[in-house]
């Protein structure tokens, strides 16, 4: 089409939208048509928001600042509430954010991984409330991050969202550090390597293998093996009394070995994360 003629059309159906001879959505919809049939890409980010946001009805806005106020209003009064009711309020938003999360998998990702996400956050952070408030013993605080760890990973299997798995193996490193420090506080440079490399080499294995079956969950644990190479000397830094320079020199000698490790097998592991 001529793009006089067009330019012409366009802003004849802007002057439709401004003297309203035409409901706003139809007007959006011829003008999106020409625009994206103009320049031959779809349209920005911030045009999309905007024409939602003008397409948007009452019902969508009430539904929204209705449940901002409802979970401030909540919130305000939580710690008024018995105990029994506080652990229904935290169960129900919990489900509610996770069951939107995987419902808007597919269609809004981005949506998607903030629902789980604060989904995820809202049980860890109230488990650990109400564990602290009822003082419960250490191994049951334990117990419930690995749980939550666990779902995390389940989470990131079932929606598809690698971050979550990836958390989840580095929630369980972390209860693992910590299982190490109290069980064996005098740990030496050698017992540091021991306790770490196996489960790096064990999750780089596995890694390998499930690259032919899936990329994704097969990137994620190697990327988790990756970061256990270096967990030995993190772990002496923050809770030993190995020398800190054979620390050091350990670390920067592993980073040198991985990076001629990356370089040499660039041709491979790039087609396994691609």
């Amino acid at each position: 089409m001529n793009p006089d003629k067009k330019q012409t059309i366009v802003e004849e159906i802007e002057r439709w939208r401004r003297s309203r001879l035409l409901p706003e959505q139809y007007c959006d919809f011829l003008l999106n048509l020409y625009r994206e049939e103009d320049s031959g890409q779809p349209r920005s980010m911030r045009e999309a928001a905007q024409a939602g946001i003008r397409q948007s009805r009452g019902r969508h806005w009430l539904l929204i600042f209705g449940s901002i106020g409802l979970f401030c209003l909540i919130g305000f009064h939580f710690n008024s509430f018995p105990p029994a009711l506080q652990m229904a309020v935290l169960a129900v938003l919990v489900l509610i954010l996770y069951t939107a999360g995987f419902r808007y998998r597919d269609r809004k990702p981005l949506l998607s991984s903030l629902l789980l996400g604060g989904g995820a956050v809202s049980l860890l952070a109230g488990g650990v409330y109400f564990l602290q408030k009822a003082h419960a013993p250490d191994w049951a605080v334990i117990a419930f991050l690995a749980a939550c760890s666990f779902l995390w990973m389940l989470t990131g299997l079932l929606a598809g969202r690698g971050l979550f798995h990836f958390c989840g193996w580095v929630g369980l490193a972390l209860l693992y550090g910590w299982f190490l420090e109290k069980s064996f506080p005098d740990l030496d440079m050698a017992g540091l390597e021991m306790s770490w490399l196996p489960v790096c080499l064990v999750l780089a294995w596995l890694g390998w293998l499930f690259h032919f079956r899936s990329k994704e969950i097969g990137s994620v644990l190697l990327l988790v093996g990756f970061l256990l190479w270096f967990m030995p000397e993190a772990h002496g830094l923050a809770a030993t009394e190995v020398p800190k320079d054979w620390l050091q020199l350990a670390f920067f000698a592993k980073l040198v070995l991985a990076g001629i490790g990356l370089f040499a097998l660039r041709k491979k592991w790039t087609e396994w994360v691609a």
